[in-house]
């Protein structure tokens, strides 16, 4: 498909304003469930590993649809997808809020909400990628990967903040078909102003006409190492998870200190996690090789990630700290994972479809942490949650080492 532009930077500005207030939002319903956890395990509706396994259903499905969602922002009108997404969001949520206490309901519903969020991301990046102006498109790219954590983090906020933790699930809904027709809305009456003759380039992404002839993905795929980038998108993903079982960790290890006082704890390290995508931003200014800034930022957790193992013995501002900054590296490791490395496919229009399939890595990374993570909680303990954590970084330093070359001969040659 022929994908448009936006020449007017007034209008580009104001379809990125209401698009990553809608992704943005879209991301805040996604982990709805996961603020809304430990309030579910402490009144004892679920238990850690049902509430674990729900989370790993929905990240499970969304991931293998991502796949399908990368393609088709590539190919049919992303502005459509992205509102079927946020549509479908508002029903789920509507749902779950009349049913949070029924288990196999709930996993139904919420692996329901998987689907229809096909296209959230893959659609909302190809519009920035390809869609704003020129000189709107850095800036999009930072603001979109702020825009998960973000989300994250108001989702907790209001679980913890609304009279009942169950009205999370109500102002998400409503929210969501809001912005649903705000963005149609949007969409329609700037369409006119979109500019079919050719696409403009990027910094990141040298326009069509100078790029390599047409290339297939999986020789792109082979050539570039896209399978590490993978691997450490996974790898990040599964790491920053341990953020969301934050509260039940604290709570559970710390006498005193209840649900709500562990939720308002944790937004320490979810503010931290929004502060990911910035940092990367300034790196990426002064590291070329995003494999090797992965890597280094792998490395800058290994000692962090040591300390959290003194859980119980030192006081939990240290443990909140030291976690923090991990999710920090964790959260910048996704700008070079999965933002660079897909806008560096788009000379190619590959970018949609390898932003659906970092996204998918992504999502797996998330299946094994909630799944992964809450049973070994549960059957194991917290320390050995975090040797669990304590592994996976190393992997990722090391992994990310031994793909610098491969990406850095890449990115010379083409």
């Amino acid at each position: 498909m022929k994908t448009g532009y936006f020449k007017s930077k007034r209008i580009s500005l104001l379809v990125l304003t209401v698009l990553m207030t809608a992704y943005g939002f879209l991301c805040m319903t996604k982990y709805c469930f996961s603020s809304a956890m430990v309030f579910i395990v402490d009144e004892g509706y679920m238990t850690k590993f049902e509430t674990g396994m729900i989370s790993a259903v929905f990240w499970a499905v969304y991931a293998v649809i991502q796949l399908f969602g990368g393609a088709l922002a590539d190919k049919f009108r992303p502005e459509k997808q992205l509102a079927i997404s946020l549509f479908g969001s508002g029903v789920i949520n509507l749902a779950i809020y009349f049913c949070y206490d029924n288990y196999v309901l709930t996993m139904v519903l919420w692996s329901l909400n998987a689907i229809l969020q096909f296209s959230g991301w893959p659609a909302s990046f190809k519009i920035i990628s390809s869609m704003v102006h020129e000189s709107h498109r850095e800036a999009g790219t930072v603001i979109i990967s702020i825009m998960t954590p973000a989300g994250v983090l108001a989702s907790y906020m209001v679980a913890a903040l609304v009279a009942r933790w169950q009205q999370n699930f109500i102002i998400s809904s409503i929210g969501s078909f809001l912005l649903m027709i705000a963005w149609l809305i949007t969409a329609k009456s700037t369409s006119r102003f979109l500019c079919t003759d050719q696409i403009l380039p990027t910094k990141k992404a040298p326009q069509k006409n100078d790029a390599a002839p047409q290339t297939g993905l999986l020789k792109l795929a082979l050539s570039s190492g896209l399978v590490f980038f993978l691997v450490l998108n996974l790898l990040r993903s599964f790491i920053t998870q341990i953020q969301t079982l934050i509260p039940i960790m604290i709570n559970e290890s710390y006498e005193g200190v209840d649900p709500v006082f562990a939720t308002v704890l944790s937004f320490v390290v979810l503010f931290c996690n929004t502060l990911g995508p910035i940092l990367a931003n300034r790196l990426a200014h002064v590291f070329k090789n995003e494999m090797l800034t992965a890597a280094l930022l792998f490395s800058l957790s290994i000692p962090l990630s040591f300390m959290t193992l003194l859980l119980g013995s030192i006081n939990y501002w240290f443990i909140i700290a030291a976690t923090a900054l991990i999710v920090l590296c964790a959260s910048a490791n996704g700008y070079f994972t999965m933002t660079l490395a897909s806008m560096a496919f788009a000379k190619w229009g590959k970018d949609g479809t390898v932003a659906g399939i970092t996204n998918a890595a992504a999502a797996f990374g998330i299946v094994g942490a909630s799944a992964i993570l809450t049973l070994i909680a549960d059957k194991l303990g917290w320390i050995a949650t975090l040797i669990t954590i304590v592994s996976l970084v190393v992997c990722g330093a090391v992994l990310g080492f031994i793909g610098t070359p491969i990406w850095k001969k890449f990115k010379n040659h083409t």
